[in-house]
């Protein structure tokens, strides 16, 4: 029989395992057991310190799950669940050995990085290193019942500078990440602590965007798309939006689209732009007969795609201005095509008669597979491939070996980000259909282009190298 002391070491133990049971559950998360909120703060504050005393640095990596609401939207909450812990399983095994990951809130993850090297460029290739580890991770397809999802994630850094404090840290970090999502997500984004534009500034942003439209302060510019012989015959436009901000300037769609979506102004903002891009186009077909463009081509965020407004906003927009969906080309960014949340949406759109052209091919994940099983027409190379033209000749070779599967699946290849008429030259000899660049026309307001067209003139090589600031980025 037990004795009184046995009985009360085993109570004494009994407690002990509760109390530190009830710890880590105060502390840690529930459904990944990452450590939670204050457990970050309490080791970022130990992290900083030893950094004074060693002379290193530290990093904070904010990372943010793409369209993660998609996910518990479409499959649940437990498919939601099951995202979050094989991201957390993946996460944990890329980060180095003295690196911690922790759960901040929802799709919302935090690495701490310690013992980094006080060089900023050394500590910047530490951390892109790790940036390309994680890219690999997230980027296996991950089966979710009986579907196979793509993750990505949207991660923005900061590493110490002068010592911040934690709040200043993750605070910055939160920006940069911000910045990542605005570029087009699916991205890192290194920034210090000085050249993270500021979240006052973001905010100030996210407030005035969803004015925007009743001040009059949005516009479309459009890029001329041209056929890749000598005659360069404009056949399609890529509408580009932009807001004339009164304090800013002219800002890009890259500088503040992720905003729009957050702050829930991007249906309202995404109908106009289509509703212009339409009427433009028939202006255009009206004045200029048949040296008008043939179709009109609107990005679409993944938000807008996933929209079932998305369907009457369309046919609104054809109805009202007589068009046919052929007319109206809907762009989407590659890694869109590898996320089967969107397939079924993007394919009735097709089925619809609207032409569906892949940016930024040759960057993505899984993209050949889903060209395969999806009905895309377009391809366009992203423009880092053809920047290395003419004296590249690995990139030369990417390129031709696109446009050969290209062709073989029946899409027409559009180059993008064409500045020199060395590139011209190479892209039509290796079989490119299509161009788009500052070389051949930089994206303008419609009465410029109208003008120009008109007139049966190009547009001098001064203004192509005008006004490069704000739309550099579409080029």
């Amino acid at each position: 029989m037990a004795s009184d002391r046995d009985l009360a070491t085993t109570a004494r133990e009994s407690l002990e395992h509760q109390a530190t049971h009830l710890e880590h559950q105060a502390t840690h998360d529930d459904l990944t057991g990452l450590p939670g909120r204050r457990v970050l703060f309490a080791l970022l504050e130990h992290a900083l310190a030893s950094a004074r005393r060693r002379g290193t640095a530290v990093a904070v990596l904010f990372v943010d799950l793409d369209r993660f609401k998609e996910v518990n939207d479409t499959f649940g909450h437990a498919a939601g669940d099951f995202v979050l812990i094989e991201v957390a399983l993946r996460l944990t095994k890329a980060l180095r050995g003295n690196d911690t990951l922790a759960r901040l809130a929802g799709d919302e993850f935090v690495i701490v990085c310690e013992d980094l090297s006080s060089d900023p460029a050394q500590a910047s290739t530490q951390l892109e290193a790790l940036g390309d580890r994680l890219e690999n991770v997230l980027g296996r397809p991950m089966q979710v019942g009986e579907e196979e999802l793509v993750v990505s994630a949207s991660i923005g850094v900061a590493v110490t500078s002068e010592h911040p404090s934690t709040k200043q840290l993750l605070g910055d970090a939160d920006s940069a990440m911000y910045l990542a999502k605005q570029r087009g997500r699916g991205r890192l984004v290194i920034n210090g602590r000085d050249a993270v534009s500021g979240s006052g500034s973001r905010h100030s942003l996210k407030r005035d965007i969803g004015l925007a439209l009743d001040r009059d302060e949005l516009c479309v510019h459009y890029q001329p798309i041209v056929t890749a012989d000598s005659t360069h015959t404009v056949v399609a436009v890529e509408a580009l939006l932009r807001w004339q901000h009164p304090e800013h300037g002219l800002l890009s769609a890259e500088a503040f689209i992720g905003l729009a979506e957050r702050s829930g102004a991007i249906g309202a903002i995404g109908r106009w732009v289509i509703d212009q891009a339409c009427a433009q186009l028939v202006a255009w077909q009206h004045d200029l007969g048949d040296r008008a463009p043939q179709r009109v081509f609107a990005n679409l965020s993944p938000r807008e795609i996933a929209d079932p407004d998305l369907d009457a906003v369309l046919a609104a927009a054809l109805d009202t201005h007589g068009l046919a969906a052929t007319s109206l080309g809907l762009e989407i960014v590659e890694n869109d095509i590898a996320d089967s949340l969107l397939l079924p949406r993007l394919a009735e759109h097709h089925d619809r008669g609207h032409p569906l052209a892949v940016d930024d091919f040759g960057t993505g994940y899984s993209s050949l597979v889903r060209l395969v099983e999806f009905p895309v027409q377009y391809a366009k190379i992203d423009r880092s491939f053809v920047a290395g033209l003419p004296d590249d000749p690995r990139r030369k070779t990417l390129i031709e070996t696109i446009i050969v599967i290209a062709h073989h699946l029946d899409l027409t290849v559009i180059a993008e980000g064409v500045e020199t008429q060395q590139q011209v030259i190479d892209l039509t000899a290796i079989g490119c259909d299509l161009m788009q660049g500052y070389h051949l026309g930089r994206p303008q307001p419609a009465d410029t282009l109208t003008g120009l067209w008109a007139g049966n003139r190009e547009a001098p090589a001064s203004e192509h190298r005008a006004q490069r600031g704000a739309e550099r980025v579409d080029s």
